[in-house]
């Protein structure tokens, strides 16, 4: 499954659910299919991918398309405002306020953040679930492949954050 500890994924799982999310684990191999199903279960038809190298090398995109999903990969700020899902790869992850970190010089990744309804967030193990609390980000995690989503029908007067990937 992934390099990242049980104990700190579940730490991780509890402290999203708190901020209206939920979390769940796959591998790279059924990344493609797992977001598939996620977006049926949701009803998405659309959505803003930042296509990233690592989500490339994931085949994020071309398993969308195949299921018939409308994916955008450029003009995000125009498409941005009516797709509902959005994917983008994260950066880090806090396990202590089960939230995710972006750092990228590319508007892109941070629009597709922002602007989607439904925000499914990726985050390779590698790149850790530390303990601090040192920033107050909100948003989602994947580890080597673990999908953490959350879903905004559960509290509707909680604004959706995001669905988060954990690899």
């Amino acid at each position: 499954m992934s390099n990242i500890s049980d104990e700190k994924y579940e730490f991780f799982k509890s402290n999203l659910n708190a901020v209206n999310g939920s979390c769940e684990r796959s591998t790279k191999a059924e990344l493609g299919k797992k977001l598939v199903d996620l977006f049926s279960a949701q009803g998405l038809k659309d959505c803003c991918v930042n296509d990233t190298d690592f989500l490339k090398e994931l085949g994020v995109v071309d398993a969308l398309k195949a299921a018939g999903i409308t994916v955008y990969t450029d003009h995000i700020r125009l498409h941005g405002e009516t797709a509902k899902g959005g994917i983008s790869e994260m950066h880090g992850g806090i396990a202590e306020l089960g939230t995710m970190m972006q750092f990228s010089e590319a508007i892109n990744g941070r629009l597709v953040a922002i602007m989607a309804e439904d925000f499914f967030g990726i985050l390779p193990a590698s790149r850790s679930l530390t303990h601090t609390t040192r920033c107050s980000t909100r948003s989602m995690l994947w580890e080597k492949i673990s999908p953490v989503m959350l879903d905004s029908s559960q509290d509707p007067a909680v604004p959706p954050i995001s669905n988060a990937l954990v690899l």
